[in-house]
């Protein structure tokens, strides 16, 4: 079930639920209730633990999936909507994602808190996500930006004889 969020580290909490699949792989039939509580997750590359994460996912014959989730810690989040598991190898989006005062980030170089609400429709393989987020308070510390930075220097021979650097 976690391969769809293989950026997700250090999950922790309980899934419970009573849970049928009927029909074939290509045309599944899913029925049931799955329970989340008290969920944790890392996601390294934004430096954030999210926690006290905790909803439900109903299955449906039809192959939906109505999702409903909310996390309280740093911040608020909720996440409400439907997933379709038309073909189950791209599932189609419908999720409605709000943020009140939210951890996206929290790095070296960068820390904020959002709050807004965006929806995050297309397919796994293509989402597409519009909406309004707005940074509640957020820091950018540059020196930690510019030792990230790669430094090229554009008169190395290299860059030249590919027609990539300035030319002397």
């Amino acid at each position: 079930a976690l391969s769809y969020v293989t950026a997700l580290e250090q999950v922790v909490g309980v899934v419970s639920g009573n849970l049928t699949v009927g029909g074939t792989p290509a045309d599944p039939e899913p029925e049931g209730l799955v329970t989340l509580s008290d969920a944790a997750w890392t996601i390294d590359a934004l430096g954030v633990r999210h926690s006290g994460v905790n909803g439900t996912l109903t299955l449906r014959p039809d192959a939906t999936v109505s999702v409903e989730l909310t996390g309280s810690g740093p911040g608020r989040s909720t996440v409400n909507g439907t997933v379709t598991l038309d073909p189950v190898s791209d599932p189609r989006l419908d999720l409605d994602f709000a943020f009140s005062r939210f951890q996206a980030v929290s790095r070296p170089d960068i820390d904020g808190l959002v709050s807004g609400s965006f929806t995050l429709g297309g397919r796994y393989g293509g989402p597409v996500a519009t909406g309004a987020l707005t940074v509640d308070q957020g820091t950018i510390n540059m020196d930690e930006l510019q030792r990230a930075a790669a430094v090229v220097d554009l008169t190395d021979p290299l860059l030249i004889e590919q027609g990539l650097g300035v030319d002397t």
